[in-house]
């Protein structure tokens, strides 16, 4: 009888392994083509998948962090995708033990709501018909709802919000050439919960979108207003009426031209446009046209703390506190006196190995 050495065994374990594998994907590769979720079922337990997702601002954008009108609520976000494959398996899997987790993100709340809408088509011809400078035109999409807040700025940092609801003065207005994809994301016609559902209802009124823009070298004022009763965001269509005055030495006391909008719903929808670029720890970044996010993250784990592989990792938004440093067969980390937590990142102290 003839035995082979662990060693001789090992030479061929791989030449084994191939052969199984061969054996295997012939048995199952009509089963495999057809499903391969498959590969998570076994005969003797309920195997245990966990998924953690990606909630960074970079999701809300297409692949190879792309704009898109809708940023994370659009169909073509790899949020949206994400979310849309998770529900597709748990609805269809159940011997399988599925655990969901996302970034740590205590701090996590939502400020605001927007909506897209698309002007209708005959939109050009009755602006031409009615107003002086050309805006919006067939097919355009404006966002409505929550006003940014004074200060915010757009993302190449050459607009800023004066107030809320505000764009641009008389004495400096907004060129519609250069800007019109920021005049086109300004958030227009923000709602008065005048019941106080929290619901909005037609019955609510809307606050005047104003802005100053400038087209064939003259300022304009054009403002935004909606018909208290009439249908409000969130139906489709909308009818926003455009009051365009022109302006002269620091004031707009000009002729009023006006023109009412028809506009179509697109979606409802989260704003996460920006920055473009980490600013802080604190802020994520996103693909889009102003620096401004209806959902504030208020969390430090990102781009800047990499998962170190050096065992456990700090809880990096500020509000919550690890257990005591250990004390022995582990390694000893310097505690990240802002957070109170572990924090292998710090840049003095870094880790040492304990005896035991």
């Amino acid at each position: 009888m003839t035995f082979r050495t662990l060693r001789a065994c090992r030479r061929a374990t791989p030449w084994l392994l191939a052969i199984a594998a061969c054996s295997t994907f012939v048995s199952m590769s009509g089963r495999l083509a057809a499903d391969d979720r498959g590969l998570l079922r076994f005969d003797s337990a309920k195997p245990y998948l966990f998924l953690l997702l990606d909630t960074s601002g970079s999701m809300a954008s297409k692949p190879g962090d792309v704009m898109l009108p809708a940023n994370g609520d659009d169909p073509q976000s790899k949020l949206y995708s994400a979310k849309q494959v998770a529900y597709n398996v748990f609805s269809t899997v159940s011997d399988v033990q599925f655990g969901l987790a996302t970034f740590n993100q205590d701090g996590l709340r939502v400020r605001g709501k927007h909506w897209l809408y698309n002007a209708a088509p005959g939109t050009s011809a009755t602006v031409n018909a009615s107003l002086p400078l050309a805006w919006p035109t067939d097919n355009s999409q404006w966002v409505f709802g929550t006003f940014f807040p004074a200060g915010t700025q757009d993302v190449s940092g050459n607009l800023t919000v004066p107030a809320a609801g505000t764009l641009g003065s008389p004495t400096s207005g907004v060129s519609l050439s250069t800007y019109r994809s920021a005049l086109d994301r300004f958030p227009k016609l923000q709602v008065n919960d005048d019941n106080g559902n929290r619901l909005v209802d037609k019955s609510d009124s809307s606050q005047n979108t104003v802005l100053y823009i400038v087209s064939g070298g003259k300022t304009y004022q054009y403002t935004l207003s909606r018909v208290t009763g009439s249908a409000n965001l969130g139906d489709s269509p909308i009818t926003v009426q455009a009051t365009v005055r022109l302006c002269s030495g620091g004031a707009c006391t000009g002729s009023p031209s006006t023109a009412n909008l028809t506009l179509t719903l697109v979606t409802a929808f989260l704003m996460l446009e920006g920055p473009a670029k980490q600013a802080s720890a604190t802020l994520d970044n996103q693909t889009g046209v102003w620096s401004y996010s209806d959902a504030l993250q208020s969390w430090a784990g990102q781009s800047n703390k990499f998962f170190s592989g050096a065992g456990i990792e700090g809880n990096y938004d500020g509000t919550f506190t690890n257990p005591p440093l250990p004390s022995s067969g582990v390694q000893a980390r310097s505690v990240d006196d802002t957070p109170t937590g572990y924090d292998p990142y710090r840049s003095t102290g870094g880790c040492t190995q304990l005896g035991s």
